[in-house]
């Protein structure tokens, strides 16, 4: 690449950006609202729940004893959950197999509702 080029390039450049002028004028407080948005974007916006769950749990759960503490908490609801569906599964099972022995027994007995 010629550097002569890319100067004449810049200087050409630099008189087109000096010649230019606008005619157009600002809308009515523009000068506000710009210091408005500034303002804006310099406070900070109050987190949302999902953000302060998501602090938390970033700041908490590497902590290697609060770790095992919540993984013996959620397997051990994971297991009184996956314990009580079983119990009524059984549950319902054993009295629809009780309920086909008694009509073998006897098929004129109506079924229990």
């Amino acid at each position: 690449m010629n550097t002569n080029e890319s100067s004449d390039e810049d200087k050409a450049l630099r008189k087109l950006l000096n010649e230019w002028r606008t005619e157009a004028s600002l809308p009515p407080r523009f000068q506000d609202s710009v210091w408005q948005r500034i303002e804006r974007a310099q406070t900070p916006a109050s987190p949302s729940m999902l953000q302060v769950i998501a602090h938390w749990f970033a700041t908490v759960i590497p902590r290697p004893a609060f770790a095992v503490s919540y993984m013996i908490v959620l397997l051990a609801g994971g297991g009184a959950f996956g314990w009580e569906h079983a119990r009524k599964e059984t549950t319902h099972i054993k009295d629809d197999l009780s309920e086909r022995y008694v009509r073998v027994l006897d098929p004129y007995q109506t079924p229990r509702e």
